[in-house]
Parts: structure tokens; C-alpha cells; sequence
């Protein structure tokens, strides 16, 4: 599926209008239905019916009128109890706010100018439901003065906030809260789903995301794609599983690949077995652990399948090996030897944690990254290896992916609550499967394992890195049904990963 910027989904809207000829209140009102639809909802299975819409005086705004408009005339809502507020300079309104405006007087229905704080504070005293109209998508200042006391007094009163395309505050491009935002209860969204709903502290404001067909013809989104490229993102759902080739009923160990995994310091085999075990599961023929001496019986007992040997006696790599190389490595000269041999190998390789940390020590080894090197940083691990701030890469995390893989001509996978994959071609996928629940140790060791066992399914490498780290999501979903998501722990994903690929043949779980 595709996820927009907002400045995208702005494009797609003016080329509707302006190019296709698509009148602006045919579109608003169908956005305004699909908002009803949501607040409908809301107000039945709650018995709500004070409904307080919060309009600027820009084109959300003019959504909020227009739904004001259909709660007003066709629902068993109580006249009486919707209540329009305006915030803004009416002399500033938009065309369309203006005609929807209009059409709110001459049906007499109750509009307050907001003027002040306290004012504000008393129309919403009685709220039950909040719809936020105030900025919508189009912002791109921090919000202070009056806008910012009336969203503070929105997220302190404690009523629900339905948010119109997006809650007010929030960059619709990259998910940074400009200042203040709305916390909303749920956000009905138009089109194509937003990236700042995802993105950096999107999630912490959108509650619920719908994304909502309101009439954008299909042109504008092919006049998106084909020149405005760098707007447009990918991300997974379960209809792409069918990219995992199905397995051959003719086929033996050696079909599904040999991968070497290169992880685990004195004393620290923990990674390394978790690692191993993912690529296991998500269906590598071989796995062949290398790790410290002091390591092996402990590993050769938790993983009887694998292959296990000490990475200081003689190994071979070439260009058809594939490698997860780094979780629990440490960052000693042993570590720096093995990160440069698989670099400079051409092997497919997958470099995770201490294998990072080490190219971050010695930034030659930033030199050897190539077209079947993909890296998987967090974002502190992004910040040593970019010398950028952790904030500002988390603020422009798509765009500090894709430079890196322009830069050094690899893939990079930056986790995050939503995480980000960039090819060096420029072409951007953002991870929508996952939970705070994984937020634990280990979990990163799964992904890297379960890259690699992508790669050893034959998938390209860009498909590979997207395809593991949706995998990795759907799985601690799972894992967080029967597990919650303060109870789970990153072997919780890996015992997982057998049921979710289920999915793979429409299999129910």
C-alpha cells in the first residue's frame, strides 16, 4: 500500500481541483460524510450527544462546517447540543470555509468566534465529543499563541477527540508535534494513509487511524508517482506475504541457503542464539553459528540444528554466502577483523548492533558498504554511524535513511516505533506491523535473523529488508496476544514467526 507526505496528499487534492476539474466541495463533502460516519458511531455506542466541532478557518476548517452541516440535519443528534467553534482570522478564511459558513447561518445554527481562552474553556465545559478541524495538513509553523492554549485545553479536558486528516500540531510529513498537538481518540484520514501519522511522535496523537476513500481519482495519484517520487512510500500488509516464494516440493537443505551468523562475545551467546533461531524459522536451510570459544557449549545446546564453531579459526565467504554479522560482537580488533573480512567479501550481508559500532570506530570500514550490505541501526546506533542527533534523525527519519543509502549504495533499516527502510535508489518503505512490546532486549538480534532468512528465500535484498522487518512486526503481534506487551521477551517473537507465516497461504492464526 502507499503512505503519502502530506505535502503529497496536498498534490493529489490541487490536481483533482485544478486539473481534473473535480469541484473542491464535492470533495469536502465527502470527507465531511466520512467523518460523520466515525462521530455517529462514537456518539451511539457512547450515548454522547454533545458534540463540540473546533474549526480554523483554512479547508479543515471547512470540513468541520460541513460536517457541523450533516450532524446538524440528518442524525438523531440534538440540535441543540452540536456547537461550531471558530479560532482564526475569519479575514484570513478560505473560499470554501466561507461558502460552508455561509450555509451555517442561513440554517441558524450555533457558531462561537473564540476570542480568548476562557471562552473557549466554557464551550467545551459540557463536551462529550471534540471533532478537531483547526490546521489539518497544512501546517508548517509551531503553534503558539491562542491555537496552542485552545489544543493544551483540548488534551486537558479529557474528551474524546475525533481528529479530521490530522491532529492539529502535528506535521503530517514527518510526525514532529510542532510544538503542541492534539491527542486524539481517533483520526479519520483521506485517500492514502499520512507518513506523520507513523512517524516520530505520530502515534502518540493519531489514536486510531481510518483512512477514507472521499473521490480522488486515480490520475492524480499517477501524476503523484511519476513526478513527485520521493513523496510517495511503501508499506507491507499481508497481501505481500505472497512475495515469500512458496517452498519446492523437490528440494533439500541446501535449497533454502547456508547462513552464517557472526555474533557473540565472551559471555554474551544470547544474540547469537536468537539470531540463528529466527533464520531458522523463517526457513533457511542451514544456519552455521560462529561466536566466541567460551560460547560454544552453551550455544550447541539451545540450538541442536546449527552448526556451531569458534569465528577465530578459518572460515570462507565469497559472494553467494549470506551473513548476519554484529549482535553481541563487542568492539574489539577480533570484531573489526570479521565486520571488514564480510565486508570485503561481496557477500549478502546484514550488519546489526556491535557489528555498527564497530564501522562507527573505524569510519574506513564506511567505505566498504555495497549493494548487498544491509544495515540495521536504532536510532542511537544511526546517530554514531551518521554523527547526526538522535532528534534529528528521528524527526527526518526518511530522509536521513535515504541519504545514507544514497551515500554508500546499501540498504538502510532505521528502527524506530515505525521503522524506516530506504534503498539506494531512493525508494522509501515504512513499517506499519509491530507493538511497544517489543521494545526489548534481543529484539533487534530477531530481525537480523530473520533478514537473513529472507535472503536465503531468494528475495532480492531491498525485499528481503522490507519483508523481515514486516514479518518481525506481525510477529510480536502475535506474541503480544498471548504474551501482552509488557510480558514479552524476544524469544516470545521467534516462537512466533511459525504461526504468522501462515499468512503466507491465507492460513488463519
Amino acid at each position: 500500500m502507499e503512505v503519502l507526505t502530506g505535502k503529497a496528499s496536498k498534490i493529489v487534492d490541487n490536481y483533482c481541483i485544478n486539473e481534473l476539474k473535480i469541484p473542491s466541495l464535492v470533495l469536502m463533502e465527502r470527507a465531511a460524510m466520512a467523518v460523520s460516519e466515525c462521530v455517529i458511531e462514537i456518539c451511539e455506542q457512547n450515548k454522547y450527544n454533545k458534540v463540540k466541532i473546533i474549526c480554523g478557518v483554512g479547508n479543515n476548517g471547512a470540513d468541520g462546517l460541513a460536517l457541523a452541516r450533516i450532524l446538524y440535519d440528518e442524525t438523531n443528534i440534538n440540535k441543540s447540543d452540536i456547537c461550531v467553534g471558530i479560532i482564526g482570522n475569519m479575514a484570513k478564511a478560505s473560499e470554501e470555509f466561507n461558502i460552508q459558513y455561509g450555509i451555517l447561518q442561513n440554517i441558524g445554527m450555533n457558531i462561537i468566534h473564540v476570542e480568548g481562552k476562557e471562552q473557549f474553556k466554557d464551550l467545551i465545559a459540557d463536551g462529550e465529543l471534540i471533532v478537531d478541524a483547526i490546521f489539518g495538513i497544512g501546517l508548517s509553523r509551531d503553534v503558539s499563541g491562542l491555537f496552542a492554549d485552545i489544543i493544551n485545553e483540548i488534551n486537558e479536558s479529557k474528551i474524546k477527540v475525533i481528529a479530521i486528516d490530522c491532529p492539529s500540531g502535528l506535521n503530517s510529513d514527518n510526525g514532529r508535534a510542532m510544538g503542541v498537538a492534539i491527542k486524539a481518540y481517533k483520526t479519520v484520514t483521506f485517500g492514502r494513509l499520512k507518513a506523520g501519522l507513523v512517524l516520530c511522535d505520530g502515534k502518540n496523537y493519531t489514536g486510531e487511524v481510518l483512512v477514507r476513500q472521499v473521490g480522488f481519482n486515480g490520475l492524480a495519484y499517477k501524476h503523484l508517482r511519476k513526478n513527485y517520487k520521493e513523496e510517495v512510500f511503501n508499506a507491507f500488509t499481508r497481501e505481500d506475504l505472497q512475495i515469500i516464494p512458496e517452498r519446492n516440493p523437490v528440494s533439500n537443505k541446501g535449497t533454502y541457503g547456508r547462513i552464517k551468523v557472526i555474533a557473540g562475545s565472551k559471555n554474551m551467546c544470547g544474540a547469537a542464539i536468537l539470531s540463528a533461531t529466527a533464520a531458522y524459522r523463517c526457513g533457511a536451510g542451514i544456519v552455521e553459528v560462529l561466536t566466541h570459544r567460551d560460547n560454544l557449549p552453551i550455544v550447541k545446546g539451545r540450538i541442536i540444528e546449527a552448526i556451531v564453531n569458534d569465528y577465530v579459526g578459518a572460515f570462507d565467504l565469497d559472494s553467494n554466502s549470506i551473513v548476519v554479522a554484529g549482535p553481541g560482537l563487542s568492539v574489539d580488533d577480533t570484531a573489526n577483523n570479521l565486520i571488514k573480512k564480510v565486508l570485503t567479501s561481496n557477500c549478502n550481508a546484514v550488519i546489526d548492533a556491535d557489528g555498527l559500532n564497530v564501522i562507527s570506530e573505524n569510519r574506513e570500514l564506511l567505505k566498504l558498504l555495497h549493494n548487498k550490505v544491509i544495515i540495521t541501526p536504532h536510532i542511537k546506533e544511526m546517530s554514531r554511524l551518521t554523527e547526526i542527533s538522535c532528534k534529528d534523525i528521528r524527526e527526518n527519519i526518511v530522509d536521513v535513511a535515504r541519504d545514507f543509502s544514497k551515500k554508500y549504495g546499501c540498504i538502510t533499516v532505521i528502527k524506530d516505533a515505525t521503522t524506516v527502510i530506504a534503498d539506494y535508489n531512493g525508494n522509501v518503505t515504512v513499517n506499519l506491523s509491530g507493538n511497544s512490546g517489543m521494545s526489548t532486549g534481543g529484539s533487534g538480534d530477531v530481525l537480523s535473523g530473520m533478514i537473513g532468512g529472507m535472503l536465503s528465500q531468494k528475495l532480492g535484498i531491498y525485499e528481503a529488508a522490507c519483508m523481515g522487518v514486516y514479518l518481525h512486526g506481525l510477529a510480536g503481534d502475535y506474541a503480544k496476544e498471548s504474551k501482552s506487551a509488557y510480558g514479552m521477551m524476544a524469544s516470545d517473537i521467534n516462537d512466533a514467526i511459525t504461526q504468522i507465516l501462515k499468512f503466507r497461504n491465507n492460513g488463519e492464526v
